[in-house]
C-alpha cells in the first residue's frame, strides 16, 4: 500500500470517490487514515459479533476437515497419516461451532466435550440444531439411518481430545466415526449460519 509522505491519497468505496488523507510513508498509519475516512463517510464495516468470529473460526477448520475427508476417500485404505488430522480438525470445528452458537444464545461455554456443550445449550440454540438436522442432506443423513441426534455427539464426544496427540494411543480401539462428524459439522455450519 506505501504512500509517500506528503503525497494527497484518494479513497474510493468501489467507483465512488470518498475523501482524501495526507500519506504518512507509514503502512499502519495510513491504513488508519484510510479507515478514519471510510468511517467518517460512514461506510466502515461494523467489527463481526464474537459468535461470527468464532463460527469463522470454526468453517476454516470444517473446510481442512472435509479436504482430509476427501484424500482420506482417494487414497482408501492407505490414508492412516491422514486419520488422526481429520478427526482432530473436524473435533475442533464442532467444538467451535457449537460455542459460537451458545454465543449467538447469550451463553459463553468452555471445554473440549462436544456432548457436554452440545447438553449445555440453550434451548433456542438446539431447536435449530433441530432444524438444520432435519434438513440434512440425505447423503449425509442417510449414512446410518440414525435419527439420535445426541448419539452422533455422544460417539465423537472426546474425538479432540483423543486424537490430538494419537501418538499416546488414547484413541487405540476406539470409534469415531467419519461420516458422523461430516454429518455433525454440515448440521452446525448450517445452525449458525447468519439468519436474513
Amino acid at each position: 500500500m506505501s504512500y509517500s509522505k506528503g503525497s494527497r491519497v484518494a479513497v474510493h468505496s468501489g467507483n465512488t470517490l470518498v475523501g482524501h488523507f495526507i500519506g504518512t510513508g507509514d503502512d499502519r498509519a495510513d491504513m488508519e487514515e484510510c479507515a478514519r475516512v471510510l468511517r467518517e463517510a460512514g461506510l466502515e464495516q461494523p467489527k463481526p459479533s464474537i459468535a461470527q468470529c468464532i463460527r469463522d473460526q470454526a468453517r476454516a477448520f470444517a473446510n481442512v476437515a472435509t479436504d482430509l475427508a476427501m484424500k482420506i476417500m482417494e487414497l482408501r485404505g492407505q490414508s492412516r497419516d491422514c486419520v488422526a488430522p481429520f478427526l482432530v480438525n473436524a473435533a475442533f470445528a464442532l467444538e467451535l461451532f457449537l460455542k459460537s452458537l451458545a454465543q449467538q444464545h447469550g451463553k459463553e461455554m468452555r471445554g473440549h466435550s462436544l456432548l457436554k456443550l452440545f447438553d449445555e445449550l440453550p434451548t433456542a440454540a438446539r431447536d435449530s440444531i433441530d432444524k438444520a438436522f432435519a434438513g440434512a442432506p440425505d447423503f449425509l443423513a442417510g449414512f446410518d439411518e440414525s435419527s439420535d441426534l445426541r448419539g452422533l455427539f455422544v460417539n465423537l464426544d472426546d474425538a479432540f481430545v483423543a486424537w490430538r496427540y494419537a501418538y499416546e494411543g488414547q484413541a487405540e480401539g476406539r470409534f469415531f466415526g467419519a461420516k458422523a462428524a461430516l454429518l455433525l459439522l454440515a448440521v452446525l455450519d448450517e445452525a449458525t449460519a447468519p439468519k436474513t
